[in-house]
């Protein structure tokens, strides 16, 4: 297709959509935020003269709600307090909880340090909005603080990805396996299916 100003129409759009969706078989809300990327630049090239075309405002594809995973009060302490076997499990379960408990994203836990913590308090300016937050060290807290007694880091290091796969097979072994419903979406329809919840945990859960 060729890629020239007048060529970014609906019929691109349109071609774009089918790369997307059934040529690399994304996900839907991927397309969802190419499509508002793809309109901001187009507004801004437009602006500057670069082209004279308003089909851009049409390339429209709306998010769709996606499934909200969590873990109730209850799961999560029995995962906090499962005896693994595998320190690997152990380690990716201490992170993963921690960040339950703070609500913390994982680049903010991986930067946490014994520094952070000031008076009882975890005190850190977050990457993404570059706030200050506190948070109490409470007990459950404390008690994944107190299992890494010798590390100036406050949690082990993981990768994000190594992470998702690691508290996936915690969960399943700690029996964190309640049928869960989970949305996809293929174009224009909506895929629901029950899984256990131990295969839709990850770090954003």
């Amino acid at each position: 297709y060729p890629l020239t100003w007048e060529k970014i129409n609906l019929v691109f759009w349109d071609k774009l959509k089918e790369y997307i969706l059934v040529t690399k078989k994304h996900d839907y809300n991927y397309l969802s935020a190419i499509a508002d990327k793809f309109r901001a630049f187009m507004k801004w090239s437009y602006k500057r003269k670069y082209h004279k075309s308003e089909d851009y405002k049409e390339f429209s594809a709306p998010e769709k709600e996606i499934s909200i995973v969590y873990l109730t009060w209850d799961e999560l302490q029995l995962l906090i307090n499962f005896k693994f076997e595998s320190k690997k499990r152990q380690r990716a379960r201490d992170f993963f909880c921690f960040g339950c408990l703070t609500g913390l994203r994982y680049i903010d836990l991986v930067l946490l340090t014994k520094d952070n913590i000031i008076n009882g308090t975890i005190k850190t300016t977050t990457q993404k909005t570059n706030k200050e937050v506190t948070i109490p060290v409470f007990p459950g807290l404390q008690t994944i603080i107190n299992r890494y007694p010798d590390s100036y880091k406050l949690l082990p290091k993981f990768s994000n990805q190594k992470l998702n796969l690691y508290i996936k097979e915690c969960c399943k072994e700690a029996e964190i396996n309640t049928p869960t419903e989970y949305k996809t979406f293929e174009k224009n329809l909506t895929i629901k299916e029950f899984r256990p919840k131990h295969e839709l945990i990850g770090t954003h859960t």
